[in-house]
């Protein structure tokens, strides 16, 4: 009998269900069966979601399965990695958190952490985001704090309301700056410096375990029951595990509204020089080892589309920017006032003023500034990560909302003069169902799962116009080569 696999993923401003399952050929199949828009709404200094209408959405999707007459076998949801939710006693929400919006980006420095001891223990850098610093700044500011029972991360709090069970899973732990990765336990150290309790946080689970079957109340509302597998929650993780790569050491890029560039690999530097080289890494599931840093993402594009008044989709900007492809101006994105700009078009043309470069005046022509000076940070970085690593990367895996965009694909691919991969859809969900399939039996290891990626789905290639020019000139090279060897066979003859 065939199983479905529910895959629900949450992102900042949207959600969607997924359903996989495997077809009679042997294939992978995903398709969508439910979409909404989450509620986020500003909460003082930061966002915070509507958590009944999230579950409402969440139930609503179910319910579809059952409309649809495809049960699940499982459920699992993967999440925004630095969202937070604190309980009181009787579970009752006192605090919830999607991440910290103020424009002051090393707000953190106030609360007195030393940035290297906390590198340290949790393999994370401060920022305002990260949800260890948002429960230390709770803490210092007493805000509701006292009355705190129990703390979850956004994924746990929702398989918490599903299954009526309590855990925390590692993978999103270790990216929310809560895990020690050398022990795989809680960064007790730091969390006894600040006086946050361990006991508010649940026990560590690991992606593929079971943490029981549907509450009642949510049985009631859906029509079935089902299993609720833990993925890896962590929206990035979870994509990396869906990554069809052949080879063990591969590089990626995360193209969202925020964007990370990393790589998988064997062998690692040592920590101090991952620190000074502002590098983070990931692991907990998978045998391979993930480094990353953070890079600038979609952000910058998508505010330049709603200064413009939204009169264009995403693509249309684009569009309107390789149109303007050789527009020569470039910015420093990496510039404080690019990261949390108000006004980003201004930003960049005030830039381009001081820079002595040509000033942009059309959407086309910001966008363009904006793309080829996201593409230099990214051959940058890359440049400096295979250095670092002592490697050097035939292809880039592209992931996330960005990695459909060919425009965008064909210019990184000829800045870097490496092929970009791309073309899975919804891939960060792809790994949540591949973890629930593995739990199910459908797959022995999760190299055998990555191999049935490869033959499910079509992986789209970007060779760039570099790579595509020298690829011309060898075949008209053959072509030469043929042609001289035909002359001298018919002189012969």
């Amino acid at each position: 009998m065939r199983k479905y696999y529910l895959a629900i993923d949450i992102g900042r401003s949207s959600g969607r269900h997924l359903l996989g399952t495997i077809e009679d050929n042997g294939k992978i199949t995903v398709s969508e069966i439910y979409s909404f828009s989450s509620q986020v709404s500003r909460n003082g200094e930061y966002q915070a979601w509507d958590l009944k209408d999230l579950m409402g959405e969440i139930i609503k999707g179910m319910k579809e399965c059952k409309r649809k007459n495809k049960i699940p076998y499982s459920v699992g949801i993967t999440g925004e990695g630095d969202g937070i939710v604190v309980l009181d006693e009787k579970n009752e929400v006192l605090a919830v958190s999607l991440g910290a919006e103020t424009e002051k980006v090393d707000e953190w420095k106030k609360l007195g952490i030393n940035e290297w001891q906390f590198y340290q223990e949790t393999g994370r850098f401060l920022n305002n985001h990260l949800p260890a610093v948002r429960l230390i700044k709770m803490k210092q500011e007493k805000k509701k704090f006292a009355e705190a029972a129990s703390v979850l991360l956004l994924p746990d709090y929702l398989h918490f309301l599903l299954s009526g069970k309590k855990v925390m899973e590692y993978t999103n732990a270790l990216e929310a700056g809560l895990i020690n990765p050398k022990t795989g336990g809680l960064c007790e150290e730091i969390l006894k410096q600040y006086e946050i309790s361990t006991e508010l946080f649940s026990k560590i689970h690991y992606p593929e375990t079971c943490i029981g079957k549907l509450c009642q109340e949510v049985r009631n509302q859906v029509g079935y029951d089902t299993k609720v597998i833990l993925p890896s929650t962590n929206s990035l993780y979870s994509a990396l595990l869906a990554i069809p790569a052949k080879r063990e050491e591969f590089m990626f890029v995360q193209s969202e509204t925020w964007a990370c560039l990393g790589c998988a690999g064997k062998s690692l530097p040592d920590e101090k020089t991952l620190y000074e080289e502002r590098v983070q890494l990931l692991s907990g599931y998978d045998p391979r080892r993930y480094v990353y840093k953070p890079v600038p993402g979609l952000w910058m594009l998508q505010c330049i589309r709603m200064e413009y008044g939204d009169v264009k989709t995403g693509q249309e900007v684009i569009d309107l920017a390789s149109r303007e492809r050789n527009f020569p101006s470039l910015i420093d994105v990496e510039k404080p006032v690019f990261r949390f700009p108000l006004y980003v078009v201004k930003s960049i043309r005030e830039e381009c003023e001081r820079t002595k470069q040509k000033v942009p005046l059309s959407l086309g022509e910001v966008a363009q500034v904006a793309i080829a000076s996201i593409i230099l940070s990214y051959q940058k970085e890359i440049k400096e990560l295979e250095s670092l690593l002592h490697v050097s990367f035939e292809r880039i895996y592209l992931m996330g909302e960005g990695a459909d965009q060919v425009y965008l694909n064909d210019q990184i691919a000829s800045a870097t003069n490496k092929e970009v991969c791309f073309g899975i859809q919804y891939i960060s969900a792809l790994g949540n169902i591949l973890v629930q399939m593995l739990y199910g039996g459908e797959f022995l290891s999760l190299e055998k799962a990555r191999r049935c990626v490869r033959r499910s789905f079509e992986i789209k290639r970007e060779k760039g116009e570099i790579a595509r020019q020298k690829m011309t000139e060898g075949k008209r090279k053959q072509e030469t080569g043929h042609n001289k060897k035909k002359i001298q066979i018919t002189k012969r003859l």
